[in-house]
Parts: structure tokens; C-alpha cells; sequence
């Protein structure tokens, strides 16, 4: 019942605001100024009725306001100007329709609360044998008086958001905007991937295995003349097969630690910290598995953080914690180090990257890194569907 007040309460300053617009418009006509000043108080009162919205609600309530060019005073061509923005347009028909639109909702629940109190106070004066009929309309009443305040407040939320929210189609390009962009990172890293793979391949592994190729070929025409040159020949290229064996392994565990995809996330963070230099804790909640690809990025993640502590932090201790929250998958590393880490949060830095590689998933990275405070770094991903 008291938010139908409060919503009585903004139309009624609606209405005064709507008397003050007609006032400033007459001004303008005589070539005075105070338009501009009206129109902002019309915004603001447009702004806490989005907030409210948006508060009580499930969803967030917004409008974007474009900026005006200046104009001179006199006449209607500072009204027509605040009129050219859609998003005032909105506001000012707000101002104009919803103080007679909230007074009648408002009307419905504070109505059955006085028809109530009159018939169970003030019936009985008058027909004293049905008192206890009076007094069980007077519960009914009241009891039905705040689920009808709730349901007016419902459709007030709507009305808000048909009235005030911003256009759907301005919604939908922002959408597009960001999906386009996380699309494009994935591509970009999809890329760089492919070609460090295809780089470590070339330089690496494949170089190996022509090597030991050549080696083999040589080593069979040394067979009959020198069987000593051979057996060194045979020892380099098993020598060469060992280390291509090791890169390769290597290359994999790059690409899908095999550890993260056969035991899956935490264990394979406990992997990462018994491989660590400095004392590392993992402690982990999460019971489930995660798609594939987001386990990649968090493995990689925190590993990118946990190198930054090692190599640059001079820490002492890692601390990893894994666990879901509300649909969402939280990812904390936090060490005793010098601090500092935002400086890395620069294009091309390591913290710039590990934000590229969450972008597709909608994930955030939170860093509060003083000097000399140590990092607490706070990876949240979305919970995908495992």
C-alpha cells in the first residue's frame, strides 16, 4: 500500500511539472528563457519512475537522451528542439497521460480500504443485527485491498516500461553491437591459436621429425660401410624422436591440458598448483562439468594469474578458489605479492588477455591489486549448460 502512495506521490509532482512546462512555454513565446530547466526536471522525475521500475521489477529500465544543439530563445523553437530527442518526446506524453492513469490504479486498492473501514465502523450504527455480516465484509476487504495494490503496482511497472524504456530496436542494436564484438575476439583468438599451433608445428615437432628422417636415410647407406656411424646416427634419431614426443605433448597440453579434460576443472587446477614454484591452495565447490570451451578459458585464466605471481608478484602464497554463485561460475586467485597488477590491464597485457578470452563466454575479470597489498583477481562466467 505504500508504494501506491509513493507512485500517487510522483504523479502528483508529474502534474505540477506538466503546469510548469505550460508556464515556461508561454515564457518562451515572449522570448524568455527556463525550457531547458523545465524539460531537465521532467527527466528527472521520468528517471525515478525508471528506478522505481526497474527496482521492484526483474528488469532494468532505461532511456538514451541525445544531446541537443543550442538553439536561441524565443518563440517554439526551444520546445521543438527538446521534442526532436524521442526519449523527451516520451517523457513529456508521460507527464502528459500518467497522473490520470496512476490516480485511478491508486484508486482501486485505497478504495476497497475505505469501504472496508465503513462497513465494519460505521454500517452497524444504522443496522446493529448484521454487525457480524459488516465485519466479515470489512476483512474481506481489507485483506483483498494489498493483493490489489500489488497487481495495480504490476501493470504500473508495465505501463513504465512501455511508456519510458527506451526503444526496442536501440536495445536490439546494442545487443547485436556486443555479440559482434565477442564474435569478432573469438575469431581473432581462434586465429592467433591456429597459427601458434601451426608456428610450434613448424618449428618444433615437424622440424624434429625431417631430422630424424634425414638421419634414418643416412644412417641406412652407413649401414654396410660403417656400422659404428650408424648406431650413432640410430641413437641421434631416437634421441630426436624422444624430444619431438615431449613437444608434442607439450603442444597438446597448450591446447587441452589432458588432465582438465579427462578429470575436469578443479583437478585440473590442482595439477597446476603441484606443478607451481610457491605454495599454491586450490579449494573448489563446484561438483559439476562445465562445457568444454569455458573450462579452457578458466584454466587458462588462472593460470595466466597464477604466472603473474610467481614471475612478477615476489608472492609467497596462491590462493585458488572455484565455486557457483547464483548461476554463475567465480573463479578467485589471490596471492601476498607486491601488488600493482592493473598496470598489465593495458592493451596487449597479460590482463587485457585474459579479459579477450572471457569476452565470448560474458565473462568479467575484477582486479584490486594495491602497491604492496597483494592481487585479488575474480573471474565470473555465466553457468553454461555442461
Amino acid at each position: 500500500m505504500g508504494e501506491s502512495l509513493r507512485l500517487v506521490g510522483f504523479a502528483a509532482l508529474e502534474f505540477l511539472t506538466m503546469f510548469r512546462v505550460a508556464a515556461m512555454t508561454l515564457l518562451s513565446l515572449l522570448g524568455l528563457q527556463g525550457l531547458d530547466g523545465a524539460f531537465q526536471h521532467i527527466r528527472w522525475n521520468a528517471e525515478n519512475q525508471r528506478q522505481w521500475a526497474s527496482c521492484t521489477g526483474d528488469r532494468r529500465i532505461s532511456a538514451t537522451y541525445e544531446k541537443l544543439p543550442a538553439v536561441s530563445s524565443g518563440g517554439l523553437v526551444p520546445l521543438r528542439t527538446q521534442l526532436s530527442d524521442p526519449a523527451r518526446a516520451r517523457d513529456l506524453d508521460w507527464h502528459i497521460v500518467n497522473p490520470l492513469f496512476t490516480a485511478l490504479g491508486a484508486l482501486i486498492p485505497w478504495s476497497l480500504v475505505f469501504s472496508g473501514l465503513y462497513a465494519g465502523l460505521f454500517q452497524d450504527t444504522y443496522y446493529r443485527g448484521d454487525r457480524p455480516f459488516y465485519l466479515l465484509v470489512m476483512t474481506g476487504l481489507l485483506l483483498v485491498a494489498p493483493a490489489s495494490a500489488r497487481l495495480v503496482q504490476r501493470m504500473h511497472r508495465r505501463w513504465v516500461r512501455f511508456m519510458l524504456a527506451g526503444e526496442v530496436s536501440e536495445d536490439l542494436e546494442e545487443r547485436v553491437r556486443t555479440l559482434t564484438e565477442s564474435r569478432m575476439t573469438a575469431l581473432d583468438m581462434q586465429e592467433a591459436e591456429i597459427q601458434r599451433i601451426e608456428r610450434d608445428l613448424h618449428d618444433g615437432a615437424q622440424a624434429r621429425l625431417v631430422s630424424i628422417g634425414m638421419t634414418v636415410t643416412q644412417a641406412s647407406r652407413l649401414m654396410k660401410h660403417d656400422p659404428d656411424a650408424t648406431l650413432d646416427l640410430l641413437n641421434d634419431a631416437k634421441n630426436d624422436s624422444v624430444l619431438a614426443l615431449q613437444e608434442l605433448r607439450t603442444l597438446v597440453r597448450g591446447i587441452r591440458p589432458p588432465v582438465l579434460a579427462d578429470r575436469g576443472l578443479p583437478d585440473a587446477l590442482r595439477a597446476l598448483a603441484a606443478s607451481s614454484s610457491i605454495d599454491t591452495r586450490v579449494a573448489s565447490t563446484l561438483e559439476e562439468r562445465l562445457v568444454g570451451s569455458v573450462e579452457s578459458a578458466l584454466f587458462f585464466a588462472a593460470s595466466e594469474l597464477m604466472t603473474n605471481a610467481t614471475k612478477h608478484s615476489s608472492a609467497s602464497r596462491i590462493a585458488v578458489e572455484l565455486s557457483l554463485e547464483n548461476d554463475e561460475v567465480v573463479l578467485e586467485v589471490m596471492d601476498d605479492g607486491l601488488g600493482g597488477a592493473e598496470s598489465q590491464d593495458a592493451p596487449g597485457g597479460g590482463i587485457a588477455g585474459i579479459r579477450h578470452r572471457l569476452e565470448p563466454f560474458d565473462g568479467t575479470l575484477d582486479i584490486v591489486s594495491p602497491v604492496g597489498g597483494g592481487t585479488f583477481a575474480t573471474i565470473r562466467v555465466p553457468r553454461p549448460a555442461g
